[in-house]
């Protein structure tokens, strides 16, 4: 079949000429069109080993059909998804106005498209392949770099505490231990004196830790309603808002529910965009439930405490319970770091898919 007799069943509302035309244009960049029509509605699947590029794509067939000018067509359903799935990542519905006629992946000559907009599609195509079209924010980017340097900080100081606490729950067995075999007392002293400096820096480490743990709430908070509005952005039916994230993370109770809500909502996502990002899913969904056993130890330890003080008996607590206590939140802040790195990893992999 010739090019004018393609183009004659196209301007007809044919969906299979609409689609060799379509592929003409996009099967050199890898991307493959199906379309079917029903009575004024035209659906058109785009799928790619990448995903295809929304705003690129729907602008590539809003001008081609602006050009068929097919009668009694009223909307155009555009779908894009990657090879091998099973649901699209992303939809977009024209509604066909009357527009000036443009040139896309239609002409009137022999030829698939005119040189001037073959080398404009080419170029969008080619930059919806690469993900070069589809860059992560740098303001995302910066501010999961400092979130990650505070939860990094945050896990620093939480080993600094259990080592502190281990030396404080172990040292009247240390010293037994060493008035029986250290006859000089000279590692007895040692060990005296690396305790007495620990204790000298506890008060003002246990100051800077706070301002550390409040600084990293503010930075989770921000980031998740940046990292969602990404998402948003990515994978336009994502259910989740910024505002969204931020209310499942900090309301009491409704936390206990919101942030596996978050956490399951992303692994679900990521489970159907490639081999890489299925096993994040993964790994998410597999850190999850021991961020709960340390989240909900830690404030079980923590609320312990409150009350001992608040009674003033909190001097009757053993040493192996701030061992405990500690060492619940510094399992917390692997957990959450883990969970941390492995989203900044899937949001960057889904921006620039081929990086």
């Amino acid at each position: 079949m010739t090019q004018s007799e393609v183009l004659a069943q196209a301007k007809q509302g044919d969906p299979q000429a609409i689609a060799q035309l379509m592929n003409r244009s996009l099967q050199s960049k890898g991307i493959t069109a199906k379309v079917n029509r029903k009575e004024g509605s035209l659906r058109v699947l785009l799928e790619s080993d990448q995903l295809p590029d929304q705003q690129i794509m729907i602008r590539f067939i809003d001008q081609g059909i602006a050009k068929l000018q097919v009668p009694g067509l009223e909307t155009v359903q555009v779908y894009g998804q990657r090879s091998g799935q099973t649901m699209p990542a992303w939809s977009q519905t024209l509604n066909l106005i009357e527009t000036n006629p443009s040139d896309d992946f239609v002409t009137d000559t022999a030829s698939d498209i005119s040189a001037r907009q073959s080398s404009k599609i080419a170029s969008d195509v080619s930059q919806n392949v690469t993900g070069a079209k589809l860059p992560q924010p740098k303001a995302l980017i910066w501010l999961s770099r400092l979130l990650m340097t505070s939860l990094w900080v945050r896990l620093s100081l939480d080993v600094l505490f259990v080592v502190y606490f281990i030396v404080w729950a172990t040292s009247y067995y240390v010293y037994n231990l060493l008035g029986i075999a250290d006859a000089t007392g000279f590692l007895a002293s040692l060990i005296n004196a690396v305790i007495k400096l620990i204790y000298n820096l506890w008060s003002p480490l246990d100051s800077f830790s706070g301002w550390v743990y409040l600084t990293a709430l503010l930075l989770m908070l921000v980031w998740l309603h940046q990292t969602h509005a990404r998402l948003k952005h990515i994978f336009q039916r994502y259910p989740i808002s910024g505002g969204g994230a931020i209310a499942r993370f900090v309301i009491p109770l409704y936390s206990l529910w919101g942030i596996w809500n978050i956490f399951t909502t992303l692994a679900e996502h990521l489970k159907s965009q490639g081999k890489s990002l299925a096993q994040r899913a993964i790994a998410i969904r597999q850190w999850l439930p021991w961020f709960y056993i340390a989240l909900i130890t830690s404030n079980l330890l923590d609320q312990v405490y409150r009350v001992s003080v608040r009674l003033g008996s909190e001097e009757n607590l053993s040493s192996w319970f701030f061992v405990a206590k500690n060492g619940a939140s510094l399992f917390l802040s692997i957990a959450l770091l883990q969970m941390v790195q492995l989203t900044n990893k899937s949001v960057t992999e889904l921006s620039n898919p081929q990086k």
